[in-house]
């Protein structure tokens, strides 16, 4: 991971719960502002394709796998540009072919602390947003509850042991909710049908991020993202 931190900072300054879902380790939310950075991790949501990523013209990510994370790395506040390329394309070009994703910029700002995600859109076409992840404080005892779809799939509703979590979120949006800690048992649902379900264990004083990607029903899967360590009010 160091060697792909070196790249990313480089390129900037030159300009489980159940099967079916993935985990990355938890990570914290430090004070990205005190040093002017941004704290920035690359989901892979598009199934079928593994990816070659490119930002600001240099290869950061090599071989990478749908369902799988990158980072959180600090990055300086600014802009990036990212493309995303078939790493069999590449492989056999011998260099950075056109882009199966992309290309798309985004801007950082330091304090901040994002996700870029690759994802099919309601089409069936891959695309790329950056969510900002929210690490703003919660109360004692409290956890974060974050769903973002980025699922090829009608829009759903969640609950959290059969109560409303989320009452509506459609493709290319997320939404969240503080909740006492402890393990819910999690539904998302489009219309009176279940889509998928899951227990999933909330901390206190994190956000743990749920990226539901893939198309329904075929390569739908689910993704776990957490980040400890925010602050208490």
């Amino acid at each position: 991971m160091s060697s792909l931190r070196a790249r990313l900072v480089g390129a900037a300054l030159a300009a489980t719960v159940t099967a079916g879902l993935i985990a990355i380790p938890a990570t914290a939310a430090t004070p990205a502002a005190a040093t002017k950075t941004a704290k920035v991790t690359v989901f892979h949501g598009v199934p079928g394709v593994v990816v070659n990523v490119y930002v600001n013209g240099k290869k950061t990510l090599t071989a990478f796998k749908p369902g799988k994370f990158a980072g959180p790395l600090s990055l300086p506040a600014g802009k990036y540009k990212v493309d995303i390329t078939s790493y069999a394309a590449d492989k056999k070009a011998g260099k950075k072919t056109k882009d199966v994703i992309g290309p798309a910029t985004f801007a950082v700002k330091a304090g901040k602390n994002y996700t870029i995600a690759a994802y099919l859109n309601l089409k069936g076409k891959p695309t790329a947003k950056a969510f900002n992840n929210n690490i703003s404080a919660l109360g004692m005892g409290q956890g974060r509850v974050t769903v973002v779809h980025v699922a090829n799939a009608p829009t759903v509703a969640v609950t959290a042991d059969g109560g409303t979590l989320i009452p509506s979120l459609k493709n290319g949006a997320a939404a969240g909710a503080a909740v006492p800690a402890k393990t819910y048992d999690v539904a998302v649902n489009a219309g009176m049908t279940k889509v998928f379900g899951t227990m999933l264990p909330v901390t206190a004083g994190a956000n743990t991020i749920v990226f539901a990607y893939g198309t329904y029903p075929k390569t739908f899967a689910v993704a776990v993202q957490t980040i400890k360590g925010l602050p208490t009010k």
